[in-house]
């Protein structure tokens, strides 16, 4: 949760770059329609400490400027101005997250994590089900699910057994709606269902909801 009305969107390890090139894709369309609603001088704060960004950042750098929205590196966010955008690189994600439980963003912010860390990031939404999402692991140079995997992150969270998964690959993303929807990014996903269900994953295509909202994300 990162704060009321706030959306979150997942990348892994390529993914950024990988959405930059989608066209249309989820910076020119939900993005840019959220911005224009958004109220004071775009920002976007790239919350990183001494670790290297990601490929593409310099590509995302040109793409916000074109939506009207600078960028700034910081190590921290005590004293940092009020952003629109916050980008952060996993290592400092758990840390970050805990921070914005106490001091929440303003709402319609948009929260973007720039990989994921190896436990993966929890979804948590008052009205829909938690979901982790992961990184998919590399077997003979293809992505695979681990269901042996999922079961120990799973069990690292202590949510139960109504916790969904959302397994991503290294160049795909996800989007998590303020409203608890979510919506694979740049390529397929897999979703791992709760105990109980009569299927335990199926695929998660990319649905193009991003170019539907009418006020963005």
């Amino acid at each position: 949760k990162c704060g009321p009305g706030s959306s979150l969107l997942v990348f892994n390890q390529k993914g950024i770059l990988e959405s930059l090139q989608e066209d249309p894709g989820i910076w020119r369309t939900a993005v840019r329609l959220a911005l224009t609603h958004m109220k004071g001088e775009p920002l976007a704060l790239v919350l990183a400490k001494d670790a290297a960004l990601p490929d593409g950042m310099d590509q995302l750098q040109d793409v916000l400027k074109e939506l009207g929205c600078s960028m700034q590196l910081v190590e921290s966010l005590e004293g940092a101005p009020a952003a629109l955008i916050l980008l952060l690189m996993p290592g400092v994600a758990k840390e970050t997250f805990a921070l914005l439980r106490e001091r929440p963003l303003r709402e319609g912010s948009i929260v973007v994590l720039l990989g994921l860390p190896p436990e993966g990031v929890l979804n948590v939404h008052n009205e829909e089900p938690t979901t982790l999402v992961f990184g998919l692991g590399q077997e003979n140079g293809r992505e695979t699910l681990s269901v042996q995997r999922w079961e120990e992150l799973r069990g690292k969270t202590g949510e139960g057994p109504s916790l969904r998964g959302l397994g991503i690959g290294q160049t795909a993303g996800c989007c998590c709606y303020f409203d608890g929807r979510m919506e694979a990014l740049v390529g397929p996903a897999i979703r791992l269902c709760p105990d109980g269900a009569k299927v335990k994953w199926e695929l998660f295509e990319p649905d193009e909801n991003v170019e539907k909202l009418p006020k963005g994300l």
